[in-house]
């Protein structure tokens, strides 16, 4: 399927025939199954991958899909897993989560700087299944801990580490702002399903260096390649793609800024780091890319945006500026009178 993405090829009946199979092995005597007797998600979620690569995905693929999601879900929400010692959640000062928007299967919380979301790949999926991985240093805050202490009682997922307690997606560290954390298996296969067949919104407001383009939508095409931990433009790279969908020229004691609103079209790592970097336009704070120092990097995930019609459930959240986010913008002075509302 992939390949003939990749090769473009323009063969109508090739089509048909990938169309025809993935319904095939999207079916009961098709898929491979679990001891439980259950096909595992992450079948579903590469057929998926594959087809919408192909521009070839319908109706038709997303149900079975479903199908497979729900029955792998009735074994796991059926049975809460080993219950692990969570990490003792302090009370401190500094700010802490909190629900943005509470449905039956999701919730999006709002993630403070500094807390980490210590999540990578189980599959092969570039934004599919997740599994909890530990945070370093005894300073460390990881937003799985809360998890585990708000919702675990309830919800078997948010004890279960290789679910990523529910966590659908990642932030780094020092970014702020909406994240999506599935309250049930059931949840998390159909977000899942959802974030393959590209229904995922992703919407982002940060502070860069220097004035960027105001003439907006204007988009950054460039492949990224993972290297020592960072992203660089790389034509080895995978492809990635950013919109900036809006500008504001902003000036400080350090020269001049761009406040821009971003949305992800692919979820690469350090993606609007990077990308802004390498056309000069480093965010503030962001020192691994060429940020100016000062701050932590200030980027922030503004607005998510998900339906999952399979749960009759639309997500719609957006999360406030944090203190310190704030506190610089009111270091700078707009250039312009007329000043938009991000």
């Amino acid at each position: 399927m992939w390949a003939v993405a990749t090769l473009a090829c323009g063969e109508e009946s090739v089509y048909q025939a990938i169309d025809a199979e993935a319904l095939v092995k999207l079916s009961p005597i098709g898929a491979p199954y679990g001891s439980d007797g259950a096909r595992h998600p992450a079948f579903a979620f590469g057929i998926v991958h594959g087809l919408r690569l192909l521009g070839r995905l319908s109706e038709l693929h997303l149900q079975a899909a479903e199908e497979v999601c729900r029955a792998w879900a009735v074994v796991n929400d059926s049975k809460a897993p080993p219950l692990p010692t969570p990490g003792r959640v302090e009370d401190r000062k500094e700010e802490m989560p909190y629900v943005l928007q509470d449905t039956s299967h999701f919730c999006i919380l709002a993630k403070p700087p500094g807390w980490t979301v210590s999540v990578s790949h189980s599959t092969g999926a570039e934004e599919g299944h997740y599994s909890a991985t530990q945070g370093h240093g005894k300073d460390t805050r990881r937003l799985q801990d809360w998890i585990m202490e708000k919702l675990g009682p309830k919800h078997p997922i948010a004890l279960d580490a290789s679910a990523a307690h529910g966590l659908l997606h990642r932030l780094d560290r020092e970014t702020s702002g909406g994240i999506l954390c599935a309250k049930s298996y059931l949840g998390s296969y159909m977000a899942q399903l959802q974030f393959e067949a590209g229904q995922l919104r992703k919407t982002y407001l940060c502070l860069c260096e220097n004035h960027a383009p105001v003439t907006c939508p204007w988009f950054i095409e460039l492949p990224l390649a993972n290297s020592r931990g960072k992203s660089v433009v790389s034509d080895r790279g995978k492809y990635a793609k950013t919109e900036v969908v809006q500008v504001v020229h902003l000036q400080d004691s350090g020269g001049s800024c761009s406040l821009l609103k971003v949305v992800l079209h692919t979820g690469r790592l350090h993606q609007i780091r990077a990308h802004l970097a390498s056309l000069g336009y480093p965010i503030l704070g962001d020192e691994m890319y060429g940020g100016r120092p000062g701050w932590r990097v200030l980027l922030h995930a503004s607005r998510l945006q998900l339906d999952v019609p399979s749960l009759a459930t639309s997500l719609d959240a957006q999360a406030a500026l944090p203190e310190d986010f704030q506190l610089a913008l009111e270091t700078m002075s707009p250039c312009n009178l007329k000043v938009p509302t991000l």
